[in-house]
């Protein structure tokens, strides 16, 4: 990842789903009996998840100011030509 900020955020975030993971567990267990166990690859799959996900809204916000930046361009330029055709 990126920063260390982003780094420590990931870090919290593998805590708290672990904790809510471990009472869902228990709560799994009273009503049917059956034991989930988290493995380390399953902290692995949701950082690969997060980090997946992050490049994806990336490029999606890139794209998305890309084009407001294209269209403002061209709302200056339609301005120019109307100040010109005025004059």
């Amino acid at each position: 990842l990126e920063s260390e900020e982003i780094n420590k955020a990931v870090a919290r975030a593998c805590v708290d789903v672990h904790l809510s993971i471990t009472k869902a567990n228990e709560l799994f267990y009273s009503e049917l009996r059956r034991k989930y166990y988290i493995t380390p690859k399953s902290y692995l799959d949701l950082i690969n998840m997060y980090v997946q996900l992050l490049a994806e809204k990336r490029e999606e916000y890139s794209v998305s100011r890309d084009r407001l930046v294209n269209g403002l361009n061209k709302l200056t330029q339609t301005n120019e030509v109307v100040d010109t055709m005025k004059e």
